[in-house]
């Protein structure tokens, strides 16, 4: 997934942003995403820790229909 966020990478600013992007997309908690690695990178992984399945998290995020072209 490519962001494009107004935030600062200073102080977590923009890292806060994303967490706060992906939760309000996949209609989740803020505190069921966080950035597993890369904090301080621009390439991250986001670790969802949800009782929604992957499958329903793919979709919010748009992830599954990509997928679903090539079959």
């Amino acid at each position: 997934i490519i962001c494009y966020i107004k935030s600062a990478p200073e102080r977590g600013q923009a890292n806060t942003e994303i967490i706060k992007l992906i939760a309000q997309l996949c209609k989740i908690a803020q505190a069921e995403v966080s950035i597993a690695k890369g904090s301080l990178s621009r390439n991250k992984r986001i670790h969802v820790d949800t009782k929604r399945s992957q499958e329903e998290i793919l979709l919010a995020l748009g992830i599954l229909k990509q997928l679903n072209m090539f079959d």
